[in-house]
């Protein structure tokens, strides 16, 4: 049977892992700056609210959070000084809510990159996660400096290229299984269908289009399971 197997290596080169140490530091406690008196009558309690919804403070502290929007719904009839205090509220909540939220993301970031090395694809062709890691370090570093969007934006970044090259590097090693087996296998409809798809992922992964390159994948995935299921 003629040899693929260059295929899956163009195709994995995009999308591979390599070994590195897992992060030991927890994340810093954050030290948040306070809103600004803004001048317009409850921007400054509208803003707040919006930051701590944002993070999903609801979701981790709900009977706080119930308590505060009770004293929200009466915010514009109250002073401004009131409102202050709500704001304040709403900020309380956010420092709590941040580093949860941070310490979440991360820990999701470095379940996806230790299911990635543990597949041993790095034993292949190690040293192509530098990129990734990159962006989950200036995730970090976002967060560190408080510019707590952009790392929130910068850490979604990472997970998905972390997943991305998850996928790929499950096709990688699906299809070494088969070359290795080859006699067995044969040049099946199937093979030359999971082969089509790969290149497809690829193609896609090397535009930038990681949603249609893990579908792909995992399509590729699929038609090569079965044949080695067989």
């Amino acid at each position: 049977m003629k040899k693929v197997f260059p295929l899956l290596v163009i195709f994995t080169i995009m999308c591979i892992c390599c070994k590195s140490t897992k992060a030991t530091n927890s994340l810093p406690e954050p030290a948040f700056a306070e809103s600004p008196n803004f001048t317009s009558s409850g921007s400054r309690v509208d803003d707040a609210r919006k930051r701590a919804i944002d993070f999903e403070s609801p979701a981790y502290f709900p009977s706080e959070w119930d308590a505060i929007e009770v004293r929200y719904a009466t915010a514009a009839t109250l002073p401004l000084s009131t409102q202050g205090d709500i704001a304040d509220a709403y900020d309380d909540i956010f420092r709590k809510t941040i580093q949860l939220y941070a310490q979440a993301r991360e820990d999701e970031i470095i379940f996806a990159r230790d299911e990635l090395i543990s597949t041993g694809f790095i034993d292949f062709l190690p040293g192509y996660l530098k990129n990734s890691d990159k962006t989950a370090l200036a995730a970090l570093k976002q967060y560190e400096e408080q510019d707590y969007y952009n790392a929130r934006d910068t850490a979604a970044i990472a997970l998905d290229e972390y997943e991305t090259l998850l996928i790929g590097a499950k096709v990688f090693l699906a299809r070494n299984k088969i070359e290795n087996r080859s006699p067995v296998i044969g040049n099946s409809d199937n093979l030359k269908k999971g082969d089509e798809l790969a290149r497809k992922a690829r193609n896609e992964y090397e535009t930038g289009n990681n949603k249609a390159a893990v579908v792909y994948a995992e399509e590729a995935l699929l038609y090569y399971d079965i044949l080695l299921a067989n």
